[in-house]
């Protein structure tokens, strides 16, 4: 790993342990850019590093070995239950979103495996975030606007025409996504016989 990348990792590293701390003391939350974003922008060789597969942690799925995208491979490093990026222009949405053994682990757990309230954004073990189409992010709707606690600007017709794309990064590509419905549902009890549309 480079010098450069090896300080972008760690910056980002810092970012995301501050902003966990800011929270936990009661602090705004700043939003948290990902690693790399900047310099990618100032020296474009970042992109081609990633494509080459130069300095970039490489994940086996089945047979073949696939190149963690530069800019998340730090923290792949730091945490291999890391699937993803999540951000929503105009939101304080952008985190990273975890895929662990256990499906209810980062609702109660940050990052780095501590006890927090605010959890991490995840997605259960079985979905398919690489080749399937469809799967649910969950996360908590926190009063402070923290996680997904900015969704119910949806409910304005005027911050959805703003704001109508979702984007959703795999560790091995960028994906964009248009939101095409918003409504408000629920987790239904166990014991409740009805449809659960979040369970397939």
């Amino acid at each position: 790993m480079s010098a450069r990348h090896k300080a972008q990792k760690e910056a980002l590293l810092e970012q995301l342990k501050r902003a966990e701390n800011e929270r936990e003391n009661g602090k705004p939350a700043k939003e948290l850019p990902k690693g790399g974003q900047e310099s990618e922008k100032a020296d474009g060789d970042l992109a081609d590093s990633a494509a080459e597969g130069k300095d970039a942690e490489e994940v086996r799925m089945g047979e073949d070995k696939v190149a963690v995208l530069e800019e998340y491979a730090g923290l792949y490093e730091e945490n291999e239950d890391m699937a993803g990026w999540l951000s929503v222009e105009g939101t304080k949405i952008d985190y990273p979103v975890m895929q662990g053994e256990d499906d209810e682990y980062y609702l109660h757990h940050d990052f780095y495996g501590q006890e927090s309230k605010y959890g991490c954004l995840y997605v259960r073990n079985r979905a398919d975030i690489d080749k399937g189409t469809n799967f649910v992010v969950y996360g908590h709707n926190m009063k402070d606007g923290s996680m997904f606690g900015e969704l119910d600007l949806y409910l304005e017709e005027g911050f959805y025409r703003e704001h109508p794309l979702i984007r959703f990064d795999s560790l091995f590509e960028k994906r964009t996504y248009e939101i095409i419905a918003v409504f408000r549902s629920q987790v239904y009890d166990q014991a409740e016989d009805v449809f659960r549309y979040y369970q397939f």
